[in-house]
């Protein structure tokens, strides 16, 4: 189905829940969706989302797997984060609240504290039966060697980048005159220690 024809089968359902819309604005899509702002009297807001067709590759069922995610993340006591309100799997879109946001140009240490702090709240050990249950990443890592393999990708991807401001510059220094000798460190310690983490189950996050 073309996201046009999804598009009018998601405006129609919507509003055949009884939610008026005044106002719809297409707006920059993500990565892995078409994206549209739809306003309610000039109050409330919502993201329509609309995913492309399922790969027959990979069998990425991209709508579901996000649905899963919104009613998991919902239980996880994290407020920044949106609600679902109505999706179709079969039709490919998801409607959910609207969230105000910037684009950041850079991290400070309490922006990278707030990270982890949800990370650590999403993947709680009072979540470990819930988490279960959501679909794996396209990109999960399931195991010590996994995770080695994608730091050593991702900051082959990152350095192949040239800088174009000072920020990307400063990252570029601070890789291969910290980053990469703290890593090769750990990495040879992790890799040490990997017969002692056979038992830990990384899908969970919690020991098997």
């Amino acid at each position: 189905m073309s996201n046009k024809k999804s598009f009018e089968d998601a405006i129609k359902t919507i509003k055949g829940k009884g939610l008026k819309i005044s106002s719809i604005q297409q707006v920059d899509g993500g990565k892995n969706s078409a994206v549209w702002k739809l306003n309610k009297n000039g109050h409330d807001s919502y993201a329509l989302k609309i995913y492309p067709i399922e790969n027959k590759q990979t069998r990425r069922r991209r709508c579901f797997a996000e649905s899963l995610f919104l009613k998991y993340i919902s239980g996880c006591s994290i407020k920044s984060t949106p609600k679902l309100i109505c999706h179709d799997d079969n039709e490919n879109w998801l409607l959910q609240t609207w969230i105000n946001g910037r684009k950041l140009k850079g991290l400070n240490n309490e922006e990278i504290k707030e990270v982890a702090n949800f990370i650590v709240k999403m993947n709680g050990p009072e979540q470990s039966d819930s988490i279960e249950k959501l679909p794996e990443a396209s990109d999960s890592i399931k195991s010590a060697e996994g995770l080695v393999k994608s730091l050593i990708q991702r900051r082959r991807k990152f350095t192949a980048l040239k800088a174009s401001n000072e920020i990307e510059r400063e990252a570029h220094e601070w890789i291969e005159s910290e980053l990469d000798k703290s890593f090769t460190k750990a990495r040879e310690e992790f890799m040490n220690e990997k017969a002692n983490l056979n038992h830990w189950n990384f899908n969970a996050g919690k020991f098997a």
